[in-house]
């Protein structure tokens, strides 16, 4: 039976490189989960029809493959493009996107989704796409500004995994790997522990589609004795402001509940 959409507030969009969902929420704040769904994104990407015509976007997230890390100091808008290609051997030819990444020193570069945007464009003007790794990276970062003991995050969405790595409270590495096995997975978080000289004993953090991969879960516990899943603990958190310029909703999406 499918749930009463009449006391629908609030929307969330979410443009992964295979599905396109919506997470609904009964409130203006998405604290309150709702339901959500999920298309192929070779499906025509069309809103639910609901019995009231007032909902609020809280989110618009993408997940596009090529995204770098570039610091402020040395960051020139006019040759964006260059740093995606230098950096992850995108095109030349590739439109690109960058964004201030809040509480840090860097800005995100990273490919366009032209479809999500010309969605986004029909239905909900106005509102902002972000990259997924973006909000990631301000997340977690705030979440470890005030811990000395080192962190890893690991995001996965379809194949595509991003790993954020944090000691003494400052992001120290964020890179992506596409994989669609799990000990591709293990071997780049085991490598990169080995290279920044970190201790077995770490947390490492599940998001996403990670929280819900037990053979993933199954394969870093093998060597590592921390493995978190949490259970939403960022929406309500995050629901405030980070500061004047961004509003937090775009966290949300980073562990809204997994469609059924």
């Amino acid at each position: 039976m499918e749930k009463d959409q009449s006391n629908i507030k609030s929307i969330g969009l979410e443009f992964g490189p295979n599905f396109f969902s919506t997470y609904f929420f009964s409130d203006f704040t998405g604290d309150t989960f709702h339901s959500c769904t999920q298309k192929p994104r070779a499906a025509s990407l069309a809103v639910e029809k609901l019995s009231h015509t007032e909902i609020t976007p809280l989110y618009g997230l993408v997940h596009t493959p090529y995204w770098t890390l570039i610091p402020d100091a040395v960051f020139d808008e006019s040759v964006a493009s260059r740093f995606l290609q230098f950096s992850t051997g995108a095109g030349p030819d590739i439109p690109v996107r960058f964004e201030k990444i809040v509480g840090t020193d860097s800005v995100i570069v990273y490919n366009t989704d032209e479809i999500a945007e010309k969605y986004t464009d029909v239905h909900f003007p106005g509102l902002g796409l972000r990259h997924a790794a973006g909000s990631l990276i301000e997340l977690t970062n705030r979440i470890q500004r005030f811990s000395q003991s080192p962190a890893i995050y690991v995001h996965q969405i379809g194949i595509l995994y991003k790993i954020l790595v944090f000691q003494k409270g400052k992001l120290i590495l964020a890179n992506h790997v596409e994989s669609a096995h799990k000990e591709d997975i293990r071997y780049f978080v085991l490598y990169t522990m080995n290279q920044l000289e970190i201790s077995a004993d770490v947390a490492i953090c599940l998001l996403g589609d990670a929280a819900e991969n037990p053979d993933l879960a199954k394969a870093l516990g093998t060597h590592l004795s921390q493995i978190v899943k949490p259970e939403n603990p960022f929406a309500r958190e995050y629901s405030k402001s980070v500061n004047s310029e961004y509003e937090a909703t775009h966290f949300i999406g980073l562990n809204a509940p997994i469609c059924a």
